[in-house]
């Protein structure tokens, strides 16, 4: 993930109408471009998430919900 994908999820949530929906939390740029459709500089939307549950889950356990 490069600072582009967080500068994009910031200005996202910026830019949302609803943001006090989200205030009280930690939001991990997963979710926020998900919901709002930005993308990394080279395209992707990498997922940290999903690679965890595929690749270290098993040696690690379960992310936790997110705060």
């Amino acid at each position: 993930m490069t600072p582009a994908c967080s500068g994009r999820a910031v200005a996202s949530l910026a830019a949302d109408p609803d943001i006090m929906a989200k205030t009280g939390r930690a939001l991990a740029t997963w979710g926020p471009y998900q919901e709002y459709g930005f993308t990394d500089a080279d395209g992707t939307q990498p997922d940290f998430a999903a690679h965890w549950a595929k690749n270290l889950e098993e040696q690690y356990r379960p992310l936790g919900d997110p705060l």
